[in-house]
Formats: structure tokens, sequence, C-alpha cells
């Protein structure tokens, strides 16, 4: 809850960067959300689009982080994750 005040004055750039992250990694797993993400993205971005390319930073490092995890819990196999379950 301490980020609060600062989710209240940049949930702008908060939206861009979360369904970016979102957007890279269901590429990544053959899934396409552009339909939605697009129009979600220039929403949020008031059609700014230096605004997304500020964000880009944060969703390159984040989606690395997520798309690293998923390799390694994939790598274990689905029957070792099922029984982690």
């Amino acid at each position: 809850m301490a980020d609060l005040p600062t989710y209240l004055t940049c949930r702008g750039r908060c939206e861009v960067e979360a369904e970016s992250i979102a957007y890279v990694v269901a590429a990544a797993h053959g899934l396409d959300a552009s339909g939605y993400t697009f129009a979600y993205l220039a929403g949020w971005a008031g059609g700014d689009l230096t605004r997304v390319r500020q964000a880009a930073e944060t969703v390159t490092k984040a989606a690395r982080t997520i798309l690293g995890r998923c390799s390694a819990d994939t790598a274990t196999g689905p029957d070792d994750l099922a029984g982690a379950a």
C-alpha cells in the first residue's frame, strides 16, 4: 500500500507497463493479444507513443524475468509441475 500514491499519480504508465509485459509474455507463448492490447495501450498512453517507449526498459526487464521463470518451470517437465501444485 506504500506505493499507492505513486500508482495513483502514474496509473497510465503502470497500465502501459503491465499490459505491455502481458503482451510480450503472451506472444512468447504463441498467443496473439494484439486485437485488445494495442487499443488498450493507446488509451492509457493518451495517444502518446513516447509514454510507451519510456516504459520499454521496465517492460523488457520484467518480461525477461517472467519468461526466464517460465522456461525454468517448464524445463522440469509437466509431471514435476503437477506434483508441485
